[in-house]
């Protein structure tokens, strides 16, 4: 940039260069899952296969939405976040077991409700919008973790893969005393699928989802969870289907003060 604003972090980076806008925290909210039916795969001739999980949504309203969760309980995974309407979106959370975990909505920061706060410092980019302001917290990035559950490509594998078994790996931020999890991308396998009812309902499958703890102190785990549904047989040895489905990723987000 030639003429305005710049702020930088204490290492060195960028945090606000005058034009780019910021995101900040529009919500937090504390939400609980319980037993509700998941959808977890369909059929050529219109069945929808779906299994009794630990689910919760959560309805809000944002521009462009960054959606982020501590859970220090039972892993939790954002399933989808959809919006419904203009302006409107919902998110859908499993967890391994029912649990309680916080939710961070991030909006950019011109769009987030105005502070009462009558003190502080409000940054606008050349064409007047509103960058940052000191009195809405922004969302303060870590580092980005992503991988495959089987370290496969993204192309469709025909068993040349085992089927991935449980599995879990830990990142400690040190120094950071609350670390969540946002902008996620949630890894999902379905195998041994069957069901007596003719709409899908109440399934037996096994399901894998990636999924998020996390612990204070900075301390995050991302897990590859296999559960069998309603008595799942047939537990299969390889995997089958495209390997991008099998790519997980979280932005870790620094929640310490929120």
């Amino acid at each position: 940039m030639t003429a305005g604003f710049q702020a930088y972090t204490d290492s060195g980076f960028v945090q606000i260069d005058g034009e780019s806008i910021n995101h900040s925290l529009r919500l937090h909210v504390t939400l609980s899952t319980s037993a509700a039916a998941l959808q977890v795969q369909g059929s050529n001739f219109g069945r929808i296969y779906s299994v009794v999980a630990q689910l919760v949504y959560l309805t809000f309203q944002a521009s462009q939405p960054v959606v982020a969760f501590y859970a220090p309980g039972s892993p939790v995974a954002l399933i989808n976040c959809v919006q419904t309407s203009p302006g409107n979106w919902q998110a859908l959370f499993w967890s391994n077991a029912q649990t309680s975990f916080e939710a961070y909505v991030f909006d950019r920061t011109d769009q987030v409700p105005a502070s009462s706060s009558r003190c502080g410092l409000q940054v606008f980019n050349s064409s007047g919008v509103l960058i940052a302001d000191s009195a809405i917290p922004m969302l303060r990035a870590i580092t980005y973790y992503s991988g495959n559950v089987c370290g496969i490509g993204p192309g469709w594998s025909n068993g040349s893969a085992g089927w991935p078994g449980t599995t879990s790996a830990s990142y400690s931020q040190s120094g950071r005393t609350k670390v969540a999890t946002g902008a996620v991308i949630t890894a999902t396998a379905v195998a041994g699928l069957s069901s007596n009812n003719t709409d899908g309902s109440d399934s037996s499958a096994w399901v894998g989802i990636s999924a998020w703890n996390h612990t204070a102190g900075g301390g995050v785990t991302w897990n590859w969870i296999v559960t069998g549904y309603n008595g799942a047989q047939y537990y299969p040895s390889y995997y089958v289907g495209y390997g991008s489905m099998l790519n997980w990723g979280g932005l870790l987000i620094d929640v310490s003060n929120l």
